[in-house]
């Protein structure tokens, strides 16, 4: 990280899976002559709150940030928010230190385009709710609030009224979820061309009849262990809409609830399945 940091023209830095990084090399990062635009860091477990709260205090261009929370608390997300003007993709991976502070530190921060939060499970129903509900995040493009139980239908419809731009939507394991709020979704968020339901055993799925008149651009749909969804409402609207990958079970419920890329393990459904 050292001899990266004399990079002069260095504008987007990765260093996810680099296990061996700590506090000590992204503060090298902070340092740099010149400012980043991203900085990704998938699966790096070893730095800690301070030295995210040098990066982004020094480094205030940055536009993408992307962070695993193993040992991130709250500091590192409400500096973020305070020093990045330009931030428009933050995620948060594994975020289960994270508390309602970082939620009510996103509040406001309307630029957002990408926001990822992965297992927020310390987090309210009334901080999420109140991330879309006082100030929608009008511009978010791509939204993953997964493995929480803090979402409720009233989280849903929130998004349905406050993120119009929606293109990708991931709610895995949001089991509080129903088919009222789905409804709500597809109706009013027009622009989706991902929907990921994984795991949520609540629906029973009849907004799948009009899934393709509301949603065009749809391409994927991940409906694994809804198991309340018919095997007929998924063939019907395979029927509808060929175009359409709607994927299902190929794993155990364990394997799916580890939160990794399950994308290998699901199965794609086809006509044939039904016949």
């Amino acid at each position: 990280m050292e001899v990266v940091s004399k990079f002069e023209h260095l504008q987007i830095l990765n260093i996810s899976e680099c296990h061996q990084v700590t506090d000590k090399g992204v503060n090298f990062i902070a340092d740099m002559p010149c400012q980043i635009l991203q900085f990704l860091s998938y699966d790096v477990q070893q730095f800690t709150d301070r030295s995210i709260v040098n990066l982004v205090s020094k480094q205030i261009n940055i536009e993408s940030l992307v962070l695993s929370g193993v040992n991130l608390t709250d500091y590192s997300v409400i500096h973020a928010c305070l020093h990045l003007a330009n931030l428009k993709t933050f995620y948060i991976y594994n975020c289960k230190n994270l508390t309602d502070r970082s939620i009510y530190g996103l509040c406001g921060k309307i630029r957002l385009e990408c926001l990822y939060l992965q297992r927020a499970r310390n987090v309210s129903p009334l901080a999420i709710n109140h991330l879309f509900q006082e100030k929608p995040l009008v511009n978010l493009r791509d939204l993953s609030i997964s493995y929480t139980d803090a979402v409720l239908d009233e989280t849903v419809d929130a998004i349905s009224s406050g993120c119009p731009h929606l293109e990708s939507i991931d709610l895995n394991i949001c089991r509080k979820v129903t088919d009222e709020s789905i409804d709500k979704l597809i109706k009013s968020c027009r622009k989706l061309e991902v929907v990921c339901l994984n795991g949520l055993t609540n629906l029973e799925g009849d907004w799948l009849a009009e899934i393709d008149h509301y949603l065009p651009k749809l391409h994927f749909l991940g409906i694994a262990f809804c198991s309340g969804i018919s095997d007929d409402k998924i063939k019907h609207v395979l029927m509808r809409k060929p175009d359409l990958a709607v994927f299902g079970n190929k794993m155990t419920f364990e394997e799916f609830k580890q939160g990794e890329d399950t994308s290998c393990f699901m199965k794609k459904f086809t006509l044939e399945d039904f016949e």
